[in-house]
């Protein structure tokens, strides 16, 4: 016999390789746990786009799958679809769920949707500056190279922290 599954049994297919190979090590938990935040971030293909936009998923909680809506209306959309939802849920993702309930509640962003942070911008001391740290350490150092890297390191930190006497 070959190593497929039985006729009439389908194997949840595996969402990647990683997946795939996490699936053996985790527990069940765990994995319900994972296939819950692939199914929030595809959650458009479940419910469709509009929905998606004022609903989410955010947990399961003794087979109920908890889905966060922003209005009253969206809640009783998603309280009229559960069952296609629940369906879509345990074959689409293999979680084992038995139904669906609504719940208006402020929507979590998905990671994608917060904004990035940018960092600041570079940030180089004044020629001044560096040659004051310079005249606090000439001296003490040997190699020339390292003392203006140090140099130009403590004019750094004192401009941005503000801190150290001249």
């Amino acid at each position: 016999m070959s190593g497929s599954p039985r006729p009439g049994k389908r194997r949840a297919k595996d969402l990647s390789p990683i997946g795939a190979f996490l699936g053996r090590s985790l527990s069940p938990q765990a994995m319900v746990r994972l296939n819950l935040a692939d199914l929030s971030k595809n959650w458009e293909k479940v419910v469709g786009e509009v929905l998606a936009k004022r609903s989410r998923p955010i947990s399961v909680e003794d087979k109920i799958l908890v889905v966060a809506c922003e209005s009253p209306a969206v809640a009783h959309e998603v309280q009229m679809r559960r069952d296609i939802i629940a369906e879509k849920a345990r074959k689409g993702w293999g979680i084992p769920l038995e139904g669906v309930k609504p719940a208006v509640r402020r929507i979590p962003l998905s990671r994608a949707a917060l904004p990035k942070k940018t960092p600041p911008p570079p940030f180089e001391p004044t020629s001044q500056e560096v040659e004051r740290a310079r005249g606090r350490i000439e001296g003490k150092i040997e190699r020339d190279d390292v003392e203006s890297s140090l140099a130009r390191l403590m004019a750094t930190f004192r401009r941005r922290f503000g801190r150290g006497r001249d």
